[in-house]
């Protein structure tokens, strides 16, 4: 720890933690560094009396990185007891962010290219009384492969899972947790519309092997009639939903749940275009459901939006997104279907890769792979794990925090791991890395806002 700077006017404390960031080097990967710094922003005197006139309060901190480069920030602004700011104006090089402050705290993250290796961040505090805290970390340097994507191979990851049969019968999970080596961190499951989507077994069944539960919550029944969006929007099923937020409340412990998975694909009676079914529609019955569920008071549901990769076959799914205040998540779906159905092998990076960079522009919620899988036909799947998770995954998509692979044949597609003994060989190999072993409790305590 460095001295405390008494300038009289604003108190800095600089704490280090990796201080020697790593330089860029091509084709390499970096380990994981970070430093906090600590910025007590307002003056020291009592130039702020009340009844004062409050004037703006500045402070500027300048920390030598050790080469130019693309980094992740972190700004975390904490009001004192008592503190009446009304906002805060961030600028980092020449972003500038503005902060409306609450009660507790307000951060915000931003990407900034540093071309010199000098970050510079100065804190405007606007109006109210002296001494506001704001914490800046940098994780990074972020790489970039050469087509742009950013990388950081340290970026732990959640490892989950589908496998049929569960919760309904457990002992399924036991199996395939000791198949692979792992306990999953995320169990997933699907349930029709009028089907009890947070049943109290089910939950307890995977809440007590240390897992938390996703619920795929589907608007169809199981003869695969679709149940309209806009008839949800207008409150037709308000009984229902009500009904199931009410018991996701008394659960009380928190559940993933993924309403109307896949919706910019036309395969689900919800899908866009499919029966006359509008993005706005899609997004009114969303955030209807998220009203009736908040309004029960089932604040533990973590709702995760999740539409398809974005391939030639099917549409973007910007349009679909029910905003930020309605989103605790975002997911992404896709598959190597290999040349199964008139189709050709991808690697993970050329399935995910342009969505991933949609859902970036899109927002900046954490964000999960919410099924996946490859087949055997058409490639080496073996090779294709090892790739998929040892390397592309964390080399190239640092938002991803959660992967979870689908484990269930569907007819000539195998898409379970130990479709052959060497698929599951790479599969064990590559899910033991100390990067899998993201606890649930660890996943739930990444931020959402």
């Amino acid at each position: 720890m460095l001295p405390t700077v008494d300038s009289g006017f604003v108190h800095r404390t600089f704490h280090h933690r990796g201080r020697h960031l790593p330089s860029t080097v091509a084709g390499s990967v970096a380990a994981t560094a970070a430093i906090i710094v600590t910025l007590f922003v307002g003056p020291a005197s009592a130039e702020r009396s009340r009844g004062a006139v409050a004037r703006p309060t500045t402070s500027t901190l300048r920390e030598h990185v050790s080469a130019p480069g693309l980094y992740q920030l972190r700004l975390e602004v904490v009001p004192p007891p008592g503190a009446r700011h009304d906002s805060v104006e961030v600028f980092v090089q020449s972003q500038q962010r503005r902060l409306v402050l609450t009660r507790t705290s307000t951060s915000i993250g931003m990407r900034v290219r540093l071309r010199r290796p000098v970050l510079t961040v100065r804190v405007v505090a606007n109006g109210g009384r002296p001494r506001l805290l704001a914490r800046v970390s940098s994780v990074g340097p972020i790489h970039t492969s050469r087509s742009g994507v950013a990388t950081n191979a340290n970026q732990p990851i959640a490892f989950g899972a589908y496998v049929s049969g569960v919760p309904d019968y457990p002992s399924l999970l036991d199996q395939f947790s000791s198949l692979v080596g792992r306990r999953p961190s995320i169990v997933l499951w699907y349930r029709y519309w009028t089907e009890q989507p947070f049943a109290t077994q089910d939950l307890q069944e995977v809440d007590s092997r240390g897992e938390v539960p996703m619920v795929t919550w589907e608007p169809w029944t199981p003869d695969h009639t679709g149940i309209l969006l806009a008839a949800i929007a207008r409150g037709d099923y308000d009984s229902l939903i009500a009904a199931n937020a009410r018991a996701a409340a008394a659960w009380g412990k928190p559940i993933f749940v993924r309403f109307a998975q896949e919706m910019n694909g036309d395969w689900f009676p919800w899908g866009l275009g499919v029966g006359g079914n509008t993005a706005s529609e899609f997004v009114a019955a969303w955030r209807h459901i998220v009203d009736v569920f908040r309004a029960q008071g089932a604040g533990n549901v973590r709702w995760v939006w999740t539409p398809n990769e974005m391939d030639s076959g099917t549409p973007g799914f910007q349009s679909l997104y029910p905003g930020n205040a309605y989103v605790d998540w975002v997911g992404i779906d896709g598959y190597n279907f290999g040349d199964t159905a008139g189709n050709t092998w991808q690697s993970f990076t050329q399935v995910f890769s342009a969505s991933y960079r949609a859902m970036l522009a899109l927002t900046s919620k954490p964000m999960m792979i919410t099924e996946t899988a490859s087949v055997e036909q058409g490639g080496h799947k073996a090779a294709w794990i090892t790739s998929a998770l040892g390397s592309e995954l964390p080399g190239r998509f640092p938002r991803v925090r959660a992967l979870v692979w689908f484990d269930q044949p569907i007819g000539d597609q195998d898409w379970r791991v130990d479709s052959s003994t060497a698929s599951l060989a790479a599969f064990r190999g590559a899910i033991d890395s100390s990067r899998y072993g993201v606890s649930a409790s660890s996943l739930l305590a990444i931020p959402t806002s």
